[in-house]
């Protein structure tokens, strides 16, 4: 059974012209936040009760205004420490209520050219997993900034960390990563840090997360991954997706006719 985690954490403000307003709260097309549209599309992939977001617990109020979630289903992070705790903690949450689960991560800062791409994707990732309960799948596109690189692979080359490429159009030789994962839930807990998850899980026991995260190194799940032996599976979105990190990234990459408002 697919559970699908939002991620909406971050505080990227240098997409906003209010620096106040990180960029998930900002609203794009039709006045709907990033948030509000990552919503829709979870919605169309998972069931409301196994729709989570994780968020800072700051950001609990603005979430249940935007999005018609329950409490439960609300994790919240007491300081951002960037997707790799935040993937992490989900998980750990997720594990006491489904053991069993498979996890879809979805990043609330990207725009999307065609959803039903994405959304065709997602469908042939699942049916992956199944079949391949060891891997970790990270959905990446051929578009996107540099700076966001993941691989720069040719299909079918194996680098040294094992991984593979597969793609929808078998066209693809450049791979962004898109931050969105999806994996069995076993097989996150597998590829976190032993020594780190054995922290975490003591720091939520013991209630004392807050403490926890003041000392956790802010780091992307991506990078982490690939820093692990473990085995990481790419998938192309045969789609446009951009990461709106700035204001200038939708204006000057993507064209976005709607007003950009806070």
């Amino acid at each position: 059974m697919l559970y699908t985690v939002i991620l909406a954490g971050g505080q990227g403000k240098r997409f906003s012209i209010n620096s106040e307003v990180p960029k998930q709260f900002v609203a794009l097309q039709n006045s709907k936040t990033m948030l509000e549209k990552t919503y829709e599309l979870a919605k169309k992939i998972s069931p409301k009760e196994k729709i989570f977001v994780v968020g800072l617990k700051e950001y609990r109020d603005k979430i249940r205004e935007l999005i018609d979630i329950d409490d439960k289903n609300i994790i919240l992070e007491p300081r951002c420490r960037d997707t790799y705790a935040a993937i992490m903690y989900a998980t750990l949450k997720i594990k006491e209520i489904q053991p069993n689960a498979v996890l879809l991560f979805l990043p609330t800062d990207l725009l999307l050219d065609n959803e039903l791409d994405v959304l065709r994707a997602i469908t042939m990732g699942y049916n992956f997993v199944l079949g391949n309960l060891d891997k970790i799948l990270v959905f990446g596109s051929r578009y996107g900034k540099l700076s966001n690189l993941l691989l720069d692979i040719k299909i079918g080359d194996i680098k040294e960390k094992q991984i593979y490429v597969s793609s929808i159009s078998k066209k693809v030789s450049e791979v962004k990563d898109t931050g969105i994962y999806m994996a069995y839930i076993d097989t996150f807990l597998e590829h976190f840090n032993y020594k780190e998850l054995q922290e975490m899980k003591k720091a939520i026991k013991e209630d004392r997360l807050d403490e926890y995260y003041r000392h956790i190194r802010p780091i992307s799940m991506t990078d982490r991954l690939l820093e692990s032996d473990g085995r990481l599976v790419t998938m192309i979105i045969d789609s446009k997706i951009i990461d709106a990190d700035t204001r200038e990234d939708i204006l000057n990459i993507i064209s976005i006719r709607d007003e950009i408002t806070v």
